[in-house]
């Protein structure tokens, strides 16, 4: 199941109170836009070839 997450606003920015390695931000009803931000330590990834 998913967590609560405490959180600031500092001018345009959300600044929440730890880390995560994956979040989504959920506005809506039965409607619902998602948007899923996912930690990647600054790691470039790798793109492989099928």
């Amino acid at each position: 199941g998913g967590e609560l997450v405490n959180y600031r606003v500092a001018d345009r920015h959300m600044v929440v109170d730890r880390l995560f390695a994956a979040a989504e931000l959920r506005l809506g009803g039965e409607r619902q836009q998602t948007v899923r931000i996912v930690r990647d330590d600054g790691q470039r990834q790798r793109r492989t070839r099928r």
